[in-house]
């Protein structure tokens, strides 16, 4: 499925149309430019091609809208505030993740006497503290080594 002459040409004579409309007024939008070639010859040049002929030209194609707003380090949108949820449940859910996120990677239980409870966050930390605790006289079997991670429940409502 080609395109036959005719088509090819009637697009050459809008891509040009289109350079005329630029050259004369430099303030023209592509949007605006994209209508009068359309008021001219009764159907538009696909989008593709205007914004080629447009820039070409030396139209100046800008961003639609307000302009953004600059974060603290002026790369952008800063950080904003999301709306929890509205039933009890989400908002039950994000305080247990809000909560859970402020615990430490790993979790070392010494039981004995006096239970004790250490938490660190990478592994060589671990590593380090029972083998401190070892050299200290700390049996081998009282110590246990737990690790934060996700747990798939499945579950039906």
């Amino acid at each position: 499925m080609g395109r036959d002459a005719k088509s090819v040409a009637l697009a050459k004579k809008k891509v040009e149309y289109v350079a005329e409309l630029v050259k004369g007024d430099p303030t023209l939008t592509m949007s605006a430019a994209g209508a009068k070639v359309k008021a001219k010859f009764g159907s538009m040049l696909y989008f593709a091609k205007l914004r080629e002929a447009f820039e070409a030209a030396g139209g100046k194609i800008g961003r639609r809208g307000r302009p953004r707003k600059s974060g603290e380090d002026g790369k952008g949108v800063g950080k904003r505030r999301r709306k929890v949820g509205r039933r009890k449940v989400d908002r039950a859910a994000a305080a247990g993740a809000k909560g859970l996120s402020g615990l430490q990677s790993y979790m070392v239980m010494i039981s004995g006497d006096k239970a004790q409870v250490q938490g660190f966050e990478d592994k060589g930390q671990v590593e380090s503290f029972i083998a401190a605790k070892l050299v200290e006289g700390t049996s081998f079997p009282a110590i246990a080594v737990y690790l934060r991670q996700p747990l798939a429940v499945e579950f039906e409502v």
